[in-house]
Parts: C-alpha cells; structure tokens; sequence
C-alpha cells in the first residue's frame, strides 16, 4: 500500500467532480466581496473562508470554499488553492490573491490597486473627453474598466472594446 487512506480517495474524487463545475460570476464577484469584509473584520483566513462555504445559494460553491478551507487548513496559500479551480477563478484573482499574500496587507479597494496599470488608457480618455466627462463616464458605467478574465458571458452591444495585452485570449 502507498499510505493512500479511504479519506484521501474520497477528497480525490470530490476534486474531480469539482474541478468542472463553474459557477455564476455575480456569486462568485460576491463571495469575494463577502471575503474581503471578513478577513477586514481579522477573522482568520480558514474561519473566514469556511463561513463562505455555508453561505452561498450556489451548493457549487459552497462545496468548492469548503475544499479551500481543508487545503489553508493543511498549509496551502488562498492564491494556490484558488488555482485548483480554474473554472471558477480567473488567473487575475489568484495572481491579486498571491501579490496579497506576498506582499502583505494592502490597503484600498481593487479599483484603487489597479489604477496605476490603467493611467494610460484613463490618461487617452481625458485628453480627448476632457476630466469632467471621464469621471461622469465612469460614474454612470458608460465606461467600464474589467479584467478580461470577467468578461466571460457578457453580451456587448453597441460598444466598443478595448482590450489591452491580448495575444494569450485564443488558444
């Protein structure tokens, strides 16, 4: 024998399962969101990650936080459990999941850490829109700034896209 116990098998195959599963973005975007305010309240990153496996509609995900809360529970990173799952988180979020964890706590929002990368894009806006009409833009939604990895399901119409670094969108 391999030292492979009956709980080993079982785990193994619940990963299986959940390795295929995905879930909705708005559950997904507000179980992140739900994260943040726990781990902002110093509950403890397990605790905190296991409270989400019993609070959302999706079962899905709920199953799939639980197996996260085991793998941080058994000495694995957020960032490196979360790429397990690969069809329910985008690389974006576990690479700022992973900066986080090795940089430490930083402060703001998400919008507010990746506002340095969209200067130039925001610098273009201005310059032909004017400041005034950017931030109302933005304000209203008529001009959305998302990680390509969220734009998954999305119907665009009557639009634009500007979609910057693009050569690894095809395989």
């Amino acid at each position: 024998k391999t030292g492979t116990t009956n709980k080993d098998t079982e785990r193994l195959k619940e990963y299986k399962k959940l390795k295929k599963v995905s879930v909705s973005m708005p559950n997904l975007l507000l179980s992140i969101k739900s994260l943040s305010t726990l781990l902002r309240a110093s509950i403890p990153l397990s605790e905190a990650v296991k409270t989400l496996s019993e609070q959302s509609t999706d079962l899905n995900l709920n199953k799939i936080y639980k197996y996260i809360a085991e793998e941080i529970d058994t000495g694995s990173t957020l960032a490196s459990a979360m790429r397990l799952f690969t069809k329910v988180f985008p690389e974006t979020v576990a690479s700022v999941v992973e900066a986080g964890e090795k940089l430490g706590y930083l402060p703001g929002t998400l919008d507010e850490k990746i506002h340095p990368y969209l200067l130039p894009l925001l610098d273009s806006f201005q310059h032909h829109i004017g400041p005034k009409m950017l931030q109302e833009f933005l304000e209203n939604g008529k001009i959305e700034v998302a990680p390509l990895a969220f734009m998954r399901g999305r119907t665009f119409n009557n639009c634009f896209v500007i979609l910057d670094e693009a050569e690894n969108t095809t395989k």
